[in-house]
């Protein structure tokens, strides 16, 4: 009776909570346009504290993102969508060898049978509820080389993303299941517990490569914060982005929980660059760093953001703060939107310092956007056109405001070959900050802040991106001279804000890069 009572008052909160007024923060409705995306939130079904149904609704409805994906963990877990543990529901059938109890005494369930009988079905349920939401059922697969890996499969069913967690996710130790014939167990232990093959990389790549054949035009691979645990490397993204390009395109480099004390909860111990700067991983945010190390070559490898929710200790809402916004063809179409992803038109940004960004590289009537290439003859100048807006409040009910804007550029020189020096080196020193605008420097065109910079004569190929901060440059504990941002522990040693009031404080939007190719 305890146990149904709080089920019930789980579900009393989460309704209230989402038949709150929603803002209105609304996206391009026509067939071809924005549409928002969050990749990365879970619920019951793993180590979430919410159902399922209450993390799409608040995101879809209250918060206005169109494109969810559940994302649970892989492995083995013990609650169905509404909380309710597994043993506590009759007729309910294990499936596979027995995948035991956990510390609570509770008995466990395989996730590629949660997946195929009760997950996707659930996803299924709500997506027909709501069709104007694109809700989709994806994974957070234990990967041996890139850890934590958010994957999406747009199916008609719940077997494809069922039957790549049972072979791939590293805490999938199931042999005697699975939910279809002539699937190869292949998640790079040895054995039950033990310790991991030595070549991660061969299992990671062997994933996504499945993924590639199987399901090329429907699915995608992104690592999420790579960061966090400092054990993946520039060489593990590159090597799982070049054994499937058209899946594993992208990371989340601008991660969740961002309302834990200790922001996306990065341990300075642990964390490549000893946290975050601005909310975003060093990977990204470092100039010259891994994320410009790969573009440099050319690579079309996609930065987004996610909330990785689980629950409101630590964590925004699906769109509350963090939120990926995606140029689709066909905003009613799933497969469009993911045409859009894969193309690299999208751009990240956190506590609505921004809602609308258009950014252009113009040569005479010629045009590239985020993702695309421009080709210029040598000397031939280029003009880079960047223009971004905020209409209405963000959720916090604030107004931000875009103090800075950098222009980061970097040659493009060729790419790595795996099994040489150069696949491994982590940093590139052709990247630099090209320029730094402040608002004398931007003008106001219906509506819209534009700036207009002109490279007069490049010599050799390039790509450049961009991003802006509320800050101003030389902001106390925030950012450097050049408006780069520092280590968020800063800001809560020196400045006394932590939690989501040092979020609020602190907003930043990043672009994907545009290729300028010189012939």
């Amino acid at each position: 009776m305890k146990y149904k009572f709080f089920c019930f008052i789980t579900f009393l909160i989460a309704g209230y909570a989402c038949s709150r007024p929603m803002q209105q923060h609304k996206t391009n409705t026509a067939r071809s346009g924005w549409v928002t995306g969050d990749f990365h939130e879970h619920s019951y079904f793993s180590d979430g504290g919410y159902p399922m149904d209450s993390v799409f609704y608040r995101g879809g409805h209250h918060y206005d993102v169109n494109f969810l994906l559940n994302t649970d963990h892989g492995g083995r877990y013990p609650r169905n969508y509404d909380g309710r543990t597994w043993d506590k529901i009759p007729g309910t059938v294990f499936k596979g060898s027995d995948a035991g109890y956990d510390k609570e005494g509770r008995r466990l369930m395989w996730r590629w049978q949660e997946l195929l009988e009760y997950s996707y079905p659930r996803v299924n349920m709500l997506q027909k509820q709501h069709p104007g939401k694109h809700y989709l059922q994806g994974l957070e697969w234990n990967s041996p080389a890139t850890s934590h890996t958010t994957v999406g499969i747009i199916a008609g069913s719940g077997l494809p993303i069922a039957s790549f967690e049972y072979q791939f996710d590293y805490s999938d130790l199931d042999t005697a299941g699975g939910p279809g014939k002539g699937l190869i167990k292949l998640n790079g232990r040895k054995s039950g517990y033990g310790e991991m093959l030595p070549d991660k990389r061969y299992f990671t790549a062997a994933a996504v490569r499945w993924l590639e054949t199987n399901y090329r035009n429907n699915s995608w691979a992104f690592v999420a914060h790579p960061e966090r645990g400092g054990n993946v490397t520039i060489g593990d993204l590159r090597s799982f982005n070049n054994a499937a390009p058209n899946v594993a395109f992208g990371f989340e480099g601008v991660p969740g929980h961002q309302k834990n004390t200790l922001r996306a909860i990065f341990y300075p111990e642990h964390a490549a660059g000893g946290g975050t700067y601005g909310g975003v991983g060093y990977f990204a945010s470092k100039v010259g760093g891994v994320w410009d190390a790969m573009l440099s070559e050319g690579r079309h490898f996609w930065l987004v953001a996610s909330s990785d929710f689980h629950g409101m200790s630590s964590d925004f809402w699906p769109g509350e703060y963090h939120r990926t916004w995606i140029y689709a063809k066909d905003t009613a179409n799933p497969l469009s939107v993911l045409e859009g992803m894969r193309s690299g038109n999208m751009y990240v940004c956190n506590g609505g310092l921004i809602n609308a960004l258009e950014i252009n590289a113009v040569r005479n009537k010629q045009s590239a956007t985020m993702g695309q290439s421009l080709h210029i003859r040598k000397g031939e100048p280029v003009e880079i056109v960047i223009r971004f807006k905020r209409t209405g409040p963000n959720f916090n009910n604030s107004y931000p405001e875009v103090n800075t804007v950098q222009l980061i550029t970097g040659e493009i020189t060729g790419m790595q070959q795996p099994g040489t020096t150069g696949f491994e080196i982590d940093s590139v020193a052709a990247v630099s900050i090209e320029k730094v605008f402040l608002k004398a420097d931007w003008k106001q065109k219906d509506g819209w802040n534009e700036i207009r910079y002109l490279v007069k004569a490049p010599l050799k190929s390039f790509y450049f991106r961009v991003r802006g901060s509320n800050h101003l440059p030389g902001t106390p504990y925030e950012t450097d001279e050049t408006g780069s941002p520092l280590i968020d522990s800063l800001a809560t040693r020196h400045l006394g804000i932590d939690g989501a009031e040092e979020a609020w404080a602190d907003l930043w939007f990043y672009t994907n890069p545009i290729f300028i190719k010189v012939n």
